[in-house]
């Protein structure tokens, strides 16, 4: 009962998170919600066995995830509301903040999905494509290329890449077993 709580409030986390970053950039307001994906991030690390394995997976998906976007921004095909003033090339801190809300995800409320690559991809392509539309409605994103062409881009990218998410978070995981980076989780 305990992990499918922490399961349930780890979505819940990521839906929150989420939420408030979209509308906080499209305020133009880029720090708010970062600051509270980070109070987000501490929390999660609180309720995991392996820190040190999930600081991993966050960091380096977070990391994928901005380059990603990053290419997108700078092939002219997506512009993000309430980006850096001084790296205006460079995808938003908020955006990094929900890739790694994404990471925090991938061995917790997203982990039914491991080894079921096919779904992982369907869901991963049709879902990503409906986020980065809904991120345009509410004004967080424009999307500059042509719509239709660059969300199918996008969800064929997901397809891949979401499995593959899935297989390099349990990779690190297994892999990382050391005692510095495990702790009982409490109570």
């Amino acid at each position: 009962m305990r992990q499918l709580f922490l399961k349930v409030l780890n979505y819940m986390f990521f839906y929150v998170g989420w939420v408030l970053s979209l509308q906080q950039a499209s305020l133009g307001k880029p720090y708010l919600a970062p600051a509270i994906v980070a109070a987000i991030l501490v929390i999660h690390l609180f309720t995991v066995r392996k820190v040190l394995a999930e600081v991993l997976i966050i960091a380096s998906i977070a990391l994928i995830g901005t380059f990603i976007d990053t290419l997108y921004l700078l092939a002219g095909a997506i512009h993000y509301q309430a980006g850096y003033q001084t790296a205006p090339w460079l995808a938003p801190l908020w955006l990094t903040g929900i890739w790694a809300l994404y990471a925090m995800c991938l061995n917790y409320s997203l982990s039914w999905l491991k080894g079921h690559d096919l779904i992982a991809g369907v869901l991963g392509g049709s879902c990503t494509a409906i986020c980065y539309s809904a991120a345009e409605r509410v004004g967080a994103i424009e999307i500059i290329a042509p719509r239709v062409l660059l969300l199918t881009f996008i969800g064929v990218i997901w397809f891949f890449l979401f499995p593959l998410s899935l297989r390099y978070s349990y990779w690190v995981l297994i892999k990382f077993t050391s005692e510095s980076g495990s702790r009982p989780l409490p109570g």
